[in-house]
């Protein structure tokens, strides 16, 4: 199943590159595919395109769910011997998750682009108010997808963060069942807030009301597990190595995501603040750590367990460095100039010169290079990532299920949940433990796994 999500989602890759080069070029109906600009080649003016581009979005679709079934069912029948549902590790458990909500968002999502691929092909109009069709039909079905996709990418970055935490803290997880149980509760909740998204589309104001406070509501549990995270740092024994501060930088820069998006979720303020800069800063606030500060965070951690080296810590912090600064001076003026109306469609204010605020041009101008300085600090990634493949200090023989930054196990880390069995005293004292094996870095100490021996 893991081949055929792989080989499926290869053609929908090589579909998108083919719809570059056929007659009219790419799809040009935007990242949103908002009918009618989508559903009519004469308004997006990709007759071949735009068909390509969206079969090619539902195969890939199509490969995620076969990898999300894969992730669930491998999880669930493919642990290791004698571990519990409260003994997986977070991150493995957030992967979980992730699944079950794109799983359960997709479908309404897959029927729109079918319509509106009939809408392309054969004429239909379900999306054309003339003929008695909707055009907000499709932001509902698709914004009723996008926002728990928000949560699918989230969580998994979060599991990512837990992990380094608890390593470089020393720590076991603080409110293990609590993120758990408040994660599976983020994966509900998500399904009740598509519509802020549409505050400026005509929507019913009772109904922007209603899910103003649903938007609210989400903010709980998220908060509760960045809370979570700072606990388990408290009184920790903290080592600021590379993999520690990207985990860090992601709690920082996420508050900042989740504290704008207050504003952005609240019809009354939402009106003004929509499609300016300050949605870009706050989007970017929020993926960016999901997906890049997260993943950085998550390649540098188990780079030594992927390869058998560690990468070079000194050229680490400088990308590290080279990489948060940059981003925050290219981001936060973006939120001064969309307060200050800025509006994110107008890439030259040559045509719309009554928009122009020449006060703000500064702003503009530092941002650009905060983002040239940020893309040159990459190569010191790409060099040391290369580097460290060949040249990089070799990682010792871990024994016993432990990590490569410590001598504690994993499974120490992840729950806190070790037995009090004479046989497995030596893992509490940080050397192999006698009785186990190792199954993907995890420790399988038989003795703690089944219950432990009498005292």
């Amino acid at each position: 199943m893991n081949r055929l999500s792989y080989q499926i989602f290869f053609v929908s890759a090589v579909l998108i590159l083919v719809s570059l080069f056929v007659p009219g070029g790419g799809f040009g109906g935007a990242w949103t595919a908002y009918p009618p600009l989508s559903a009519s080649a004469q308004f997006n003016h990709t007759p071949w395109g735009a068909p390509l581009w969206l079969i090619a979005v539902a195969l890939e679709f199509v490969a995620f769910l076969l990898g999300g079934i894969n992730f669930i069912t491998t999880v669930m029948n493919a642990r290791a011997p004698g571990m519990g549902p409260m003994q997986i590790p977070i991150f493995v458990w957030m992967v979980v998750i992730a699944s079950i909500v794109f799983m359960a968002s997709v479908g309404p999502l897959v029927a729109g682009a079918i319509m509106l691929l009939f809408d392309q092909l054969l004429g239909t109009h379900f999306y054309d108010p003339k003929a008695g069709g909707d055009p907000l039909l499709w932001q509902h079905l698709f914004w009723f997808f996008g926002h728990p996709e928000v949560y699918v990418v989230l969580l998994p970055a979060l599991g990512v963060v837990a992990e380094v935490i608890t390593v470089f803290s020393r720590k076991k997880l603080f409110a293990y069942k609590t993120i758990l149980y408040t994660s599976f509760a983020t994966g509900v909740i998500s399904f009740f807030v598509w519509a802020h998204h549409q505050f400026v589309a005509g929507i019913d104001p009772r109904m922007a009301h209603l899910f103003t406070i649903t938007t609210l509501i989400i903010s709980i549990p998220i908060a509760e597990m960045t809370f979570a995270f700072i606990a388990t740092l408290y009184g920790g024994s903290i080592e600021l190595r590379t993999p520690m501060l990207w985990a860090l930088a992601f709690i920082a820069e996420f508050l900042i995501g989740g504290v704008t998006g207050i504003f952005l979720g609240a019809n009354a303020t939402d009106i003004y603040l929509h499609d300016s800069y300050f949605v870009v800063a706050h989007f970017h606030y929020t993926f960016f750590p999901i997906a890049i500060i997260g993943g950085f965070a998550a390649l540098t951690f188990w780079f030594p367990k992927m390869f058998g080296r560690h990468m070079n810590e000194t050229l680490g912090k400088i990308h590290f460095w080279g990489t948060i600064i940059p981003f925050n001076l290219i981001f936060i003026p973006l939120f001064i100039l969309g307060a200050a109306g800025e509006h994110r469609r107008i890439y030259s204010y040559e045509h719309f010169s009554q928009l122009f605020t020449p006060g703000l041009q500064h702003l503009r101008v530092l941002a650009t290079l905060a983002l040239v300085v940020m893309l040159l600090f990459q190569f010191v990634f790409l060099y040391n990532f290369i580097r460290s493949l060949f040249a990089g200090k070799k990682q010792r023989r871990i024994r016993g299920g432990r990590t490569p930054w410590s001598g504690l196990p994993l499974r120490r880390h992840h729950t806190g949940t070790l037995r009090k069995c004479r046989p497995c005293i030596a893992v509490r004292t940080n050397t192999a433990c006698p009785g186990g094996r190792s199954i993907f870095g995890l420790s399988t100490c038989r003795n703690e796994l089944q219950g432990g021996a009498k005292a």
